[in-house]
């Protein structure tokens, strides 16, 4: 679009510049975002968005917002710069994870979706020097996929590409206190208030909440937080940690941690248990061994993902995160950074919620009165 002196409009420019910089990703951001970007008016992004359209290359849908078009990235493929190159990193151990490899997966999806070159590399766990790995030339960007030692996360952002830690925040115990990569997150401790705010609803005042990893104690006062307004009266909310180091989560020894869990109870209405897999579904078999019903005896509360099934078979209430979005998030992330020619610094949260099933209900004292 040319004005009367035959030179390009300000919105043909523009619609240029975003062909240019979103182009290579194949996603567009909102409105609100494109026009913070280029500091421009919504109209006068509108009219850039209508070249688009016009041309073919740019088409929107109800809710949706504007996308490029199989043409548009067909067309984008051909003139602009090679494909952008990801590598994702990954502990050993981790792999052994359903739930981690679901967050790959869903890595590896939205690469494709979004014409990239991802690369997968696995990383011993004793590994401790990753100097080989600086200023690779032939990575746009990085995801760390979980656990990893802080000294990668100074590796790979010492060249100023960006970076994306993939996990939970106390997979990142030993990180530097100050952030120099963007952290995705599972942002599930805050629905736990939720969660008892549920459990006072349902008079339950002595609750345990059983965990393996130490750093889930920032659950339990969040749980408590729901009780302090005086009409709760006296709670009791105990903390249970079965002695089970880290290096030591084979399945043998989250059984174990299982039967020491539920030997535990004494008088509990609830059990808050802020993880899945192995732990949960044993500590399940081990209720049922001791012929402890749920919610008759005992209200249950699970953390889990798309990998732990009997959370829909027992009908289990439960703090769900699809993992396998969040590795679709961390390639969307990256795209982003890469298309302001920046990197950046800090923690996004990616979406987890509380379903309420048949797993919980009234205390049983209230429940036969």
């Amino acid at each position: 679009m040319e004005n009367k002196m035959g030179r390009p409009s300000l919105c043909g420019k523009l619609s240029a510049q975003i062909l240019t910089e979103y182009g290579p990703s194949g996603l567009l951001p909102s409105e609100r975002e494109l026009a913070a970007r280029y500091g421009c008016s919504r109209l006068t992004l509108r009219k850039a968005l209508h070249l688009l359209h016009d041309s073919g290359l740019v088409a929107s849908a109800p809710r949706n917002g504007h996308f490029f078009t199989d043409a548009g990235r067909g067309n984008i493929l051909q003139t602009q710069r090679a494909t952008p190159t990801l590598m994702l990193f990954s502990m050993e151990e981790r792999l052994r994870d359903p739930a981690h490899t679901y967050m790959i997966g869903g890595a590896v999806h939205q690469a494709r979706l979004s014409h990239v070159n991802l690369v997968l590399r696995e990383l011993a766990d004793k590994e401790s020097d990753f100097d080989a790995l600086r200023g690779n030339a032939n990575a746009d960007g990085y995801i760390i996929a979980g656990a990893a030692p802080s000294a990668l996360v100074e590796a790979l952002t010492a060249d100023g590409k960006p970076c994306v830690v993939l996990g939970l925040l106390y997979e990142q115990a030993d990180a530097p206190a100050r952030l120099c990569c963007q952290q995705l997150l599972l942002g599930t401790t805050h629905i736990y208030r939720e969660v008892g705010r549920h459990l006072r609803e349902l008079h339950h005042r002595k609750i345990m909440v059983a965990y393996t990893y130490g750093e889930s104690r920032d659950i339990v006062e969040v749980i408590r937080s729901a009780f302090s307004s005086p009409s709760s009266g006296e709670v009791s909310l105990e903390a249970f940690c079965p002695p089970l180091m880290r290096q030591e989560r084979t399945p043998e020894t989250l059984r174990r941690a299982a039967f020491d869990t539920v030997r535990q109870l004494n008088g509990h209405t609830a059990l808050v248990v802020p993880e899945g897999h192995i732990y949960a579904l044993e500590i399940i078999r081990q209720l049922q061994c001791n012929r402890i019903r749920f919610p008759e005896d005992i209200s249950l509360v699970i953390q889990g993902c798309e990998t732990d099934w009997f959370l829909d078979s027992y009908q289990i209430s439960c703090v769900y995160a699809e993992y396998r979005d969040q590795g679709m998030a961390c390639i969307r992330e990256l795209l982003r950074q890469l298309n302001n020619g920046r990197s950046e610094a800090g923690v996004r949260y990616t979406p987890a919620q509380y379903i309420m099933r048949q797993s919980t209900g009234l205390a049983p004292a209230v429940a036969s009165q």
